[in-house]
């Protein structure tokens, strides 16, 4: 019967995906585009000196958990709770825990809570995020 046409076997009443691959989270697009949220920010806090030893880049942004209101299940604080680390300090204070993050920084003389906020408020101008940071550890 050469004018047959072959067809795939079908086991049971399963149907193929529409799309191809992983689907996207059903929330995705509106915590990419909450308040607060800012790669350019983050850029910038990359290029800063790390906030705990000073090394220069940090080259990762940390998003503080310890402050009560900012994420939710399954997501992240807002850019604007980012503080630069480099990835030995910013190793430590992940594995210190949540409840341990603000000890970690007060050791170091800073207030996390005001460090994030006057970072947010100079957003975009990176000698005066530097200085701000400066200013927080000299505040031991």
């Amino acid at each position: 019967m050469a004018s047959e046409v072959k067809r795939e076997k079908i086991f049971g009443n399963f149907k193929k995906s529409r799309t191809e691959g992983p689907q996207p989270a059903k929330n995705s697009g509106k915590l990419k585009n909450r308040p607060g949220m800012s790669k350019a920010h983050l850029t910038l806090i990359r290029k800063m000196p790390c906030a705990i030893c000073l090394c220069v880049p940090c080259g990762e942004a940390h998003h503080a958990k310890s402050i009560p209101g900012t994420r939710g299940a399954g997501m992240r604080a807002e850019d604007r709770y980012a503080v630069g680390l480099c990835r030995a300090d910013h190793e430590m204070v992940e594995r210190a825990g949540t409840r341990n993050e603000m000890k970690i920084f007060k050791e170091v003389g800073i207030d996390l809570h005001l460090l994030v906020g006057d970072l947010w408020g100079v957003r975009g101008d990176l000698p005066k995020m530097i200085k701000v940071l400066m200013a927080h550890r000299g505040s031991k």
